[in-house]
C-alpha cells in the first residue's frame, strides 16, 4: 500500500483480527430463532382464539 490510510471497523465488538472484525454469528440462535418463528407463525391461527377464550374480562 502507498500511504498508511488507516481501516476503521464497520461493525464493532468482538476483536478479531486484529479489532477489524466482530466475532462469529451464533448460527445455532439464529437458526433456532427461525424455527421458532416458523412454529408461531404455524399455530397462530388457532393459539390466539384460544388464548382469548382464556382471558378473565
Amino acid at each position: 500500500m502507498y500511504g498508511a490510510a488507516p481501516l476503521l471497523s464497520v461493525l464493532t465488538g468482538g476483536g478479531h483480527e486484529m479489532n477489524r472484525r466482530p466475532g462469529t454469528e451464533n448460527v445455532p440462535y439464529i437458526v433456532g430463532i427461525a424455527q421458532a418463528l416458523e412454529l408461531v407463525e404455524r399455530k397462530r391461527e388457532t393459539e390466539n382464539p384460544r388464548q382469548k377464550a382464556l382471558r378473565i374480562n
